[in-house]
């Protein structure tokens, strides 16, 4: 049960800190506030008194019945505490409001908790349970008795009170003696996989159970009351105003990360410039909160509601292309796909395009915009010469970068979060008609990147790109058993537009690589979508329905071999394979907020699984933000596209250095009333940024 012992350690320091319980532990404490989650608690806690009865009865090893025997007995009658206190404070509530949609969501993740009981066949799963359920109560009862404190409530309460965390503190089950003899207790490899998912799955319900108190006490503290909420649907309503409310919103909770997800009330499908200002306009004039979405390609939560409601832009999705100009004026909910499909009929493609071609351009400049061409032309963003905008005041305006600096600074690279882009005007660049392709292998990371770096001052292909995959040699003995044995090897896509071939002798010349594995070549239009068959996989085999927590850097060139080999070292098998690199320079006009390091070059690092599965999310999220840490104090930067956990006031002052106040002076300018808010930036907000 040891490997149990410290799976349970580690979801305990990660569930300590989630925005609820650093809210209980030291924010702001009202009476409303606390009146509200003590109501939202009580099917929880009602179940929680069922699910220690159901599992005492079902267990059959004697010693092991002990254990539960006597946690059952020490928590027996804390219900009738809690319903002292629901009296006490007044928020006792009818049937239909326990069972009515207000508490469905608790509902929810009660029962799926309590299906461990009859999920679980053995005892040693039973006392994982027990385990981590006490765990949990370790982590909230003496933050949920520090705020009740805080509150100065006036009554005499004991479910809520500082008697109740001593009886949490002191029960028989975290006594040193028995987590000795727990540890000692063998499991073989099936079970223990059984018991870790189990442990994994009791913290995910709480985790998610936190997020919903959270967003219930955001949802009156960031100005969404529900009288303004309906007012807002009212009045968009009667503006002729789309909006989808009930099961077509639901999607709208949650983005391509599938990690976060939020209650969403409602979302306004804008068809136009027009439907955007009155949208806005209506959210400032009610101080209400939107959140920007085009096709919620998302995995920290840009594109997720924080407060409820969604502007919704896909549907604005035109395309022109002035051929002589080179310019493509895209609706942001334009796809890449949508935008090749007439440039190259002009000869003409982006200078910048992601790889996953179904991206929106509008989401994909908010973030910068990276691809295989970025060691030439840098960011999918600085080819933006023309921008038609929704401030965060409701104000449109349009026009070009030299005229409107202080406008392209505030959308570009930006995240949604200081106005909201109805028009992108993109420059294009002449292009041949195919691609010839060849792939390098390597046996040494430092050979390649020195390579990288060469190619981009000298014999400059169109694209650049490198992978690195591993080969199995088997097993080793590592600090906590033994573990797969890796190699990792790597390989360099070097793509040339040409009219005629190019020598592979003439490439191969200068480059320090091992093998010429690959040569071959498409039109531009397939090699623009040469990802698609990964993409296809991905909704093929079930993986994107899955989690998808990318992890995506820029490392300071001179350190990148030291830093990449870190990743790929510490990355758990979960992450898979074919994580990409890139090479960018450091002399180039990026977006002001675009954050870089201090360098004179950087390379990308992009670590993108396929999927991730429920059962082994928990712990790569841990090793992700681990590696991330640590990556970050030596001097990388994160490209802010990925998976980025709970990013507080720190994290956005060490991101943004010296640019910091700037950032949030650029909000206050364009968006004075914070009415364009998403998950991203919910901890910020908190603290008060």
């Amino acid at each position: 049960m040891l490997a149990i012992q410290r799976s349970i350690k580690k979801h305990q320091l990660r569930l300590s800190q989630v925005p609820f319980l650093r809210r209980l532990e030291s924010g702001e404490a009202t009476m409303e506030d606390g009146r509200q989650f003590a109501a939202d608690l009580t099917f929880w806690v009602m179940t929680f008194q069922d699910i220690l009865r159901l599992n005492r009865s079902r267990m059959r090893q004697s010693t092991l019945s002990e254990i539960v025997e006597q946690h059952l007995r020490e928590d027996s009658g804390h219900e009738k505490w809690f319903w002292h206190d629901v009296r006490a404070l007044s928020v006792l509530r009818s049937a239909e409001w326990y069972f009515g949609e207000e508490c469905a969501r608790v509902r929810e993740l009660s029962l799926e908790l309590a299906s461990e009981v009859f999920r679980s066949e053995h005892d040693e799963l039973r006392v994982a349970l027990i385990l981590s359920l006490e765990a949990t109560g370790e982590e909230f009862f003496p933050r949920v008795v520090s705020y009740f404190e805080r509150c100065n409530l006036g009554h005499d309460l004991k479910y809520f009170a500082q008697t109740h965390r001593e009886v949490e503190r002191n029960h028989e089950v975290f006594e040193t003696k028995t987590h000795e003899a727990l540890a000692r207790l063998q499991l073989d490899a099936e079970r223990r996989a059984e018991a870790l998912g189990l442990v994994t799955r009791v913290f995910a319900a709480f985790e998610e159970l936190a997020s919903f108190l959270e967003q219930r006490i955001l949802d009156k503290t960031g100005h969404q009351s529900e009288g303004a909420v309906t007012k807002y649907l009212r009045d968009a309503a009667s503006r002729g105003l789309v909006l989808r409310v009930g099961a077509s919103a639901e999607a709208f909770g949650t983005d391509f990360g599938g990690i976060l997800r939020s209650p969403v009330t409602a979302v306004v499908d804008a068809r136009n410039e027009d439907d955007i200002v009155q949208a806005v306009s209506i959210a400032n004039a009610l101080g209400v909160q939107l959140t920007v979405r085009a096709g919620g390609n998302s995995q920290a939560g840009q594109s997720i509601p924080g407060s409820g409601l969604s502007l919704h832009v896909a549907p604005i999705r035109e395309i022109r292309v002035d051929p002589g100009a080179r310019m493509a004026f895209c609706g942001p909910g334009a796809t890449w796909r949508e935008l090749l499909l007439v440039s190259l009929k002009h000869d003409l493609i982006p200078y910048v395009q992601p790889l996953n071609l179904d991206l929106s351009v509008g989401g994909t400049v908010s973030a910068g915009g990276l691809g295989s061409s970025s060691h030439m032309h840098g960011t999918a963003a600085e080819h933006v010469g023309l921008l038609r905008i929704v401030t965060g005041g409701g104000k449109s305006i349009s026009g070009r970068r030299e005229d409107h600096p202080d406008m392209f600074d505030a959308v570009l690279a930006n995240q949604g979060r200081c106005a909201v882009a109805t028009e992108i005007g993109l420059s294009l660049r002449a292009t041949a008609g195919r691609v010839q392709t060849f792939a390098f292998r390597y046996n040494a990371l430092s050979d390649m990147l020195h390579d990288m770096k060469w190619l981009s001052r000298h014999d400059v292909p169109d694209h650049m790109e490198a992978f690195s995959s591993s080969f199995f040699l088997g097993m080793r003995c590592g600090a906590a058993g033994y573990v797969p044995h890796r190699r990792w090897a790597f390989t360099l896509h070097l793509s040339y537009e040409r009219d005629t071939e190019v020598d592979p002798r003439h490439v191969a010349t200068a480059l320090r690589a091992n093998e010429l594995v690959l040569n071959e070549s498409s039109t531009v239009a397939s090699y623009a979508a040469r990802y698609d068959s990964r993409f296809q996989f991905m909704r093929m085999s079930g993986a994107w329905q899955q989690a998808h927590p990318w992890l995506e850097w820029l490392l300071p060139a001179e350190t990148a071999v030291e830093l990449a080999t870190t990743v790929l070292e510490r990355l758990p098998a979960a992450f898979g394979e074919g994580h990409r690199l890139f090479y960018l320079p450091g002399d180039r006009d990026y977006p002001r907020f675009f954050a870089v390091p201090q360098a004179r070059e950087f390379v990308g690092l992009a670590v993108l699984p396929t999927g991730v599965s429920k059962e082994n999310l928990s712990a790569a999220l841990d090793a992700a933000s681990a590696i991330d840490r640590d990556l970050q104090e030596r001097g990388a930067k994160r490209y802010l596209s990925g998976w980025l956990g709970s990013p507080n006031r720190m994290f956005w002052q060490h991101h943004y250095g010296q640019k910091f106040e700037n950032w949030l002076d650029s909000k206050k300018r364009w968006d004075p009333n914070a009415v364009l808010q998403s998950r991203l930036f919910q901890t910020l907000e908190t603290e008060g940024g």
